[in-house]
C-alpha cells in the first residue's frame, strides 16, 4: 500500500542509500523508501543528486518543488510513464474540436459551481446570512447562462464570475477578523487567507497532478485551461476545479474557524510586498490536508467507499473512459468534506 505523499519541509540533502532515497539535514535523518512513495514536496531549499532523480524514475515517483514562499517552482515527472497511444490520439482528437472540448470545459465547471453552492448552503443553513443566500441565487443563475456558452473564454468569465460572487461571502463564513478576504490576490499574495488559498490550491495542484499521471490520461492536454510557455501541464489544473471548493476551500474554513491556523502562523515577504505561511503554518496545512484526503465517503455510482485522494483518481479514470470510448463526460456528484 502506497503513502502517497511525502513533505520536507527543512533544508538538506536528498541522496540514495541501499536502493532507498536518504534526506539529511541539520537535523535530520531519514530514509524514504521509494517502493511506497507516489510524490515528493520539497519546500525547504533541498540539494538532489544525478542517482536521486534515476530511482525516483525507475519508481514513478514525482518531486514538486517550491520555493522559501511556497510559491511552486517546478516538478520531475516521467511524462513517458503512462503514456498509451490510442487514448493520446482521442485525448488530442477531443482537445481538437471546439465543441467536444467546451463540453468536457462545462462538466467541470458545473460541478465546481455545484460544489460551491453546498458550501455556500452549509453555512447559510447555519448563519441564516442573507447575502449568502443571494450568492447561492447568482451562481445558481450563472451555471444555467454556462450551459449556453459557445466558446471556452465565455465559460472562463462566467467561472471568474461564479469565483467572485464565491469569494465575497469568505467573510461572512470565516469567524475571524484576522482574515478578511478584501479581494483576491496571487503571486504574491497581499494577506494571510489568499496566502492560505493559495497554497492550499498549489499543492492540490500537484496531487491532482500525481493521480492523473497513474491514469493514461495525457496530463500535458487540458480542456478548460489553456496551454502557455510557462505552464505545460493543464489537466490536473481543469479536474482540480472540481475538488477545490470540496477538500481545500473547506478545510480552509475549518482550520481558521477552529483556530488551528491563527495569524502569527504567517510572515511578510522580504520586500514587505506579500504575505506566505511559515513553516510551522505549513506543517499544520499539511497535515490536516492528509487526513482530509484520507477520509472516505460513499460514492453512489461505483457503490463503494473512497478516500478523497482515491476519488481524484477515479474522476481521472472517469474522463479517461469518457475519451477512449468517445462519450459525454459527466463528473462524479458526492457530499463534499465537513465545513466544521
Amino acid at each position: 500500500m502506497a503513502t502517497h505523499s511525502c513533505y520536507l519541509f527543512q533544508k538538506g540533502r536528498l541522496t540514495t542509500k541501499d536502493e532507498a532515497f536518504y534526506f539529511e539535514s541539520e537535523s535530520l535523518k531519514r530514509f524514504i523508501p521509494p517502493q511506497s512513495t507516489e510524490e515528493l514536496h520539497l519546500f525547504g531549499a533541498v540539494e538532489m543528486n544525478k542517482r536521486f532523480f534515476q530511482l525516483a524514475k525507475e519508481n514513478n515517483v514525482q518531486v514538486h518543488m517550491y520555493d522559501h514562499y511556497t510559491r511552486y517552482i517546478g516538478s520531475f515527472i516521467d511524462y513517458q510513464n503512462n503514456t498509451n497511444g490510442e487514448i493520446l490520439v482521442k485525448q488530442v482528437q477531443r482537445q481538437a474540436d471546439e465543441q467536444k472540448r467546451l463540453a468536457i470545459a462545462q462538466a467541470i465547471l458545473q460541478m465546481a459551481g455545484k460544489q460551491i453552492i453546498k458550501n455556500l448552503k452549509y453555512y447559510q443553513n447555519r448563519q441564516r446570512c442573507e447575502q449568502l443566500g443571494q450568492a447561492i441565487h447568482d451562481i445558481t443563475i450563472s451555471l444555467g447562462r454556462l450551459e449556453q456558452v459557445q466558446t471556452i473564454q465565455s465559460a472562463m468569465l462566467l467561472e471568474a464570475h461564479i469565483r467572485q460572487v464565491y469569494y465575497r461571502c469568505f467573510d461572512e463564513i470565516i469567524l475571524n477578523d484576522d482574515f478578511p478576504f478584501e479581494r483576491r490576490s496571487t503571486r504574491p499574495p497581499h494577506n494571510a487567507l489568499n496566502a492560505l488559498i493559495s497554497f492550499g490550491n498549489t499543492v492540490l495542484y500537484n496531487i491532482v497532478m500525481n493521480e492523473i499521471m497513474r491514469t493514461k490520461l495525457d496530463i500535458r492536454i487540458g480542456f478548460l485551461h489553456e496551454t502557455q510557455n510557462r505552464r505545460t501541464t493543464t489537466l490536473n489544473l481543469d479536474l482540480a476545479e472540481i475538488f477545490k471548493p470540496m477538500i481545500i476551500d473547506r478545510l480552509i474554513f475549518r482550520l481558521i474557524n477552529r483556530q488551528q491556523i491563527k495569524i502569527n502562523h504567517f510572515k511578510e515577504t522580504s520586500d514587505g510586498v506579500g504575505i506566505y505561511l511559515n513553516d510551522t503554518g505549513r506543517k499544520i496545512f499539511i497535515t490536516e490536508l492528509e487526513k482530509s484526503l484520507q477520509t472516505t465517503i460513499d460514492l453512489p455510482q461505483k457503490d463503494r467507499r473512497y478516500s478523497y485522494r482515491q476519488l481524484i483518481r477515479q474522476e481521472a479514470y472517469n474522463l479517461q473512459a469518457a475519451i477512449e470510448t468517445e462519450s459525454g463526460y459527466q463528473p462524479f456528484e458526492v457530499e463534499g468534506l465537513s465545513c466544521t
